[in-house]
């Protein structure tokens, strides 16, 4: 039986202090909150648009009622109403705690404050200390009738050309600093066009957020390139050899960390159903896979590079989270091996025009491998439809000298949606919150170093 969380009341003593632990559960900003206890604390009801399942509806109604909330909870179904009672059960409430109850609980207590202060976004050291996947606790996914869940995009050509040629606009009039609120807008506008079983996605993200990030990221440039010249001026002119491909290599070790760093910022800003997405792999971790699998790769002259792709992809997707419940990845390299030498036997004889049918599998093989609960996604775009659509998208930038760029976005987004979809029983609504934190500084790294985010 799913029920309705409705506060009624609140009395307590600190009003940031419970809007805090109410953001926390609801993945509402602090101001949203702040507005919400007070509302409540002058009598006016206030009930969260979606409805949980009985056993999450009393893990919510336990905990909140600890911070000074009169929760009631609202059966969806009238004729169930009666089961409510349940909850009164001294018994009942023990066994419903359950351990994904006492996790949530647990998070909540030990959440931290999830600003974007220096000492927040400070190289983001506290997420390398977030346990691995496999230790967190997850809410049961049931298995059931295969039911097929839909992707789909609403986005129009001529809306998002409106954005971004204001945000071109701005970004010269700003010299360049504008870009960072246009990136969002830009990103929020395809998020949030962009719909799982009728439920949009929503971005949280600011441009504030990119600019401060990419601003302490350029310091750190700075005192690390004058750092690098008064080694050369301390070691001598002929240190200049040693000294600049040792930076070089130190940053291209970095980029990795980076990037975990940027995926972490943009999937915690990201929500559907009002559940954040978040990314809990460790730097060092990934670090680690890209620095050998560049090594293997190169010592087997590429011979290792399949199983190099289905390593990181494993990393990627496997740390990957929708509120409490991870993403897994079943892919191995040597269900690619045999492709991805026929790729690069025809590269040559083709003149590079196989690509579109190897990154036409690719997506087919990891999106298939790819899994959520019990179920499983699905691509089914073949190699000649990536081939029509990358080679129209170049047409439309070329004979529109870069205008039609808003129209080549949405009709990228658009094959991404009609091609793609999740097959298997899964049960939304059991689905809770669980909140990371993040910082913004490796996104801004990634900007400042032009690295695109991509994890193959």
């Amino acid at each position: 039986m799913n029920q309705y969380i409705s506060l009624n009341s609140w009395a307590g003593p600190d009003t940031d202090h419970a809007a805090f632990r109410l953001a926390t559960i609801f993945a509402l900003s602090q101001k949203e909150a702040e507005q919400i206890v007070k509302q409540v604390s002058k009598g006016i009801p206030w009930r969260f648009a979606d409805p949980l399942d009985s056993l999450n509806a009393g893990n919510v109604d336990r905990y909140l009622s600890t911070q000074g909330f009169a929760v009631e909870l609202i059966p969806t179904d009238a004729q169930t109403a009666t089961q409510t009672a349940d909850y009164e059960d001294p018994e009942y409430a023990t066994a419903g705690m359950g351990d994904n109850g006492q996790a949530m609980h647990d998070d909540a207590l030990d959440a931290g404050d999830y600003g974007d202060s220096p000492a927040d976004t400070l190289l983001d050291e506290e997420f390398d200390d977030v346990p691995p996947a496999d230790t967190l606790d997850e809410a049961p996914v049931p298995t059931g009738p295969q039911k097929v869940y839909r992707v789909e995009f609403r986005g129009v050509g001529g809306e998002l050309f409106r954005i971004i040629f204001v945000n071109t606009l701005l970004t010269i009039l700003t010299l360049g600093i504008y870009s960072f609120w246009a990136k969002t807008k830009v990103r929020r506008y395809t998020l949030e066009h962009t719909s799982f079983n009728k439920d949009y996605f929503s971005y949280h993200g600011t441009g504030g957020e990119l600019f401060r990030g990419a601003a302490f990221f350029s310091i750190i440039l700075i005192v690390l390139g004058a750092a690098g010249t008064a080694l050369q001026m301390y070691l001598g002119p002929g240190s200049r050899e040693v000294v600049e491909p040792a930076l070089g290599l130190m940053f291209l070790l970095l980029i990795p960390a980076l990037m975990v760093g940027a995926y972490r910022y943009r999937l915690t800003r990201t929500s559907l159903r009002n559940i954040r997405f978040s990314f809990r792999g460790k730097r060092g971790q990934a670090m680690l896979n890209y620095f050998v699998g560049y090594m293997m790769t190169l010592f087997t002259v590429g011979l290792y590079y399949p199983f190099f792709l289905a390593k990181i992809k494993n990393f990627w997707v496997g740390n990957s989270h929708f509120g409490n419940q991870t993403f897994h990845y079943t892919g191995q390299g040597k269900d690619i091996f045999s492709k991805f030498l026929l790729f690069v036997l025809l590269f040559v004889p083709t003149a590079g025009l196989n690509i579109p049918w190897w990154q036409a599998y690719m997506s087919r093989y990891n999106w298939g491998h790819t899994h959520f609960g019990s179920g499983s996604f699905k691509f089914t775009a073949t190699g000649w439809e990536m081939f029509k659509l990358q080679f129209g998208n170049l047409l439309i930038l070329l004979f529109t000298l870069g205008i039609g760029y808003a129209w080549v976005l949405c009709r990228q987004q658009q094959f991404l949606a009609t091609h793609l979809s999740f097959e298997g029983a899964i049960d939304m609504n059991r689905v809770i919150q669980d909140m990371q934190k993040s910082g913004v500084i490796s996104e801004g790294g990634l900007d400042a170093l032009d690295i695109p985010l991509d994890f193959g």
